[in-house]
């Protein structure tokens, strides 16, 4: 989740859902200044997912947090309706903030820095 919360700054490259049978999957990749290395987010298993961002506005992550949450308790975020029924794995809960806006929830989640 670190790496993750170290991506204050980046651009949203570019964000493509696949929309599949048994389990949809979304690829988000990051990218920084010179120097800085390059991030792929890839969620699978989503079960909530927003994005919101104004035309012409450059979609900048200005904050992102992540965090555990369980689709029984209290902390399921409600902005993404009602939890799954019969869930009891725990999700990773993703959100971005900044001109491009997202919230995440998904069972797996791999990110991948570059080197």
């Amino acid at each position: 989740m670190r790496t993750l919360e170290s991506c204050r700054g980046y651009f949203v490259e570019s964000m493509n859902l696949h929309l599949m049978e048994d389990s949809d999957a979304l690829d988000v990749n990051l990218r920084a200044q010179p120097g800085k290395p390059d991030v792929a987010i890839s969620v699978r298993e989503i079960y909530g997912f927003q994005v919101d961002r104004m035309p012409d506005t450059v979609p900048l992550v200005d904050s992102i947090a992540a965090r555990w949450v369980r689709p029984w308790a209290e902390e399921w975020p409600t902005e993404l309706g009602k939890p799954p029924i019969g869930g009891h794995r725990r999700m990773l809960w993703i959100e971005v903030g900044g001109p491009i806006r997202m919230r995440i929830v998904a069972a797996v989640v791999t990110v991948l820095v570059e080197v």
